[in-house]
């Protein structure tokens, strides 16, 4: 029974750590596109370019990581 138990406690605890970070690249793909736009506007635009301040790159998954996030990770025991 308590195996059963600390088994459950470990699903749940990777479901939550799955999606933290879900929701960490959701809040970091919205801060992006927030500097980018905020950056393109009036007066930014002006001096962004000549201040260094280069437009930001969203958070994308490599090929060899896109297979791998949608499918459930497998522990063996």
């Amino acid at each position: 029974m308590k195996a059963s138990a600390n088994f459950q406690s470990l699903q749940s605890d990777l479901a939550d750590v799955e999606d933290k970070l879900a929701a960490a690249r959701r809040a970091l793909n919205a801060a992006v596109a927030r500097f980018n736009s905020a950056r393109e506007a009036f007066p930014a635009v002006l001096f962004a370019g000549a201040l260094g301040f280069a437009e930001a790159d969203f958070h994308r998954l490599d090929d060899s990581e896109q297979g791998s996030v949608d499918q459930v990770p497998r522990i063996a025991f």
